[in-house]
């Protein structure tokens, strides 16, 4: 039942109106969705830590998702049974952990409702696109129960010590860069682009980081060298898997830095 005979059994039992409804459901873990979702809340709060926090947080989830898709290269059920266009690879279904990621840091953060009430109307969510990606015929049923753990686990792990944007996005770039390390080139550019851009952007605009102490701290040789490893992981990939990889980067450290630059100036951090 957690292969595809699972799909097949829930694919024969769903009425076809049902099936048509989860199709639509689907679509409110939509990468791209949970993308503006994050951009959003990031650029309106007035809390730059949390803001930052929830944008490397998103971020490392999807690291982790491409990361884990290319590591393991499962392929998705066969065509016949799906119910929406979709391609690569299944495991584990990136709708699924995306979902626990950002409605339960969006349960966390937002300020409406109770407490138990966010947190009951994020679980439902997490439920229902987790069930939908096996109802539309393109994730097996242990693709969607490992994204919702692994999203789970990995937003305990990184929220251990509260809401630490430098804890967030230094494991979302470290995340990219074992899972290239561990032989995952599954949309590289993006895999990497994001938490690098988002790592750099934090760093040198929102943190004000002084890189210069490089020469002689060893705290700030660790904070560079991390992104070095990065680019020379992706650099055998081609020069046009590179230049896409430097687009995203470019473009999550635009928007990761924009509040920093239309706020007043704050000290730099000096490494110490």
């Amino acid at each position: 039942m957690i292969g595809v005979e699972g799909v097949r059994t829930v694919h024969e039992t769903l009425p076809d109106p049902i099936r048509d409804l989860f199709a639509v459901v689907t679509h409110l873990g939509e990468p791209a969705l949970l993308g503006f979702a994050v951009i959003g809340f990031y650029l309106l709060t007035d809390n730059r830590e949390t803001g930052s926090y929830v944008v490397g947080v998103a971020i490392g989830g999807a690291a982790l998702t491409t990361g884990l898709k290319g590591v393991f290269a499962r392929p998705r059920p066969p065509e016949e049974l799906h119910a929406v266009a979709e391609s690569g690879y299944a495991f584990p279904s990136g709708h699924a952990l995306g979902a626990t990621v950002v409605f339960l840091l969006f349960a966390e953060v937002l300020d409406i409702g109770t407490r138990r009430a966010r947190y009951t109307a994020a679980v439902l969510g997490i439920v229902l696109v987790s069930f939908s990606r096996i109802a539309v015929g393109v994730h097996h049923p242990i693709d969607a129960i490992a994204g919702v753990v692994l999203g789970a686990v990995y937003l305990g792990v990184v929220s251990w010590h509260g809401r630490n944007p430098e804890v967030a996005f230094s494991a979302a770039l470290t995340v990219a860069v074992v899972g290239v390390a561990l032989g995952s080139d599954y949309r590289l550019p993006v895999g990497v682009g994001l938490p690098l851009g988002g790592y750099l952007g934090w760093h040198l605009v929102v943190d004000r980081y002084d890189f210069s102490e490089v020469v002689r701290d060893p705290d700030a040789v660790l904070v560079a060298l991390l992104p070095a490893v990065a680019v020379g992981l992706v650099a055998p990939a081609g020069g046009d898997v590179l230049l896409e990889t430097a687009f995203y980067a470019a473009g999550t450290a635009v928007v990761v830095s924009l509040p920093a630059t239309f706020a007043s100036p704050r000290p730099s951090h000096q490494a110490s």
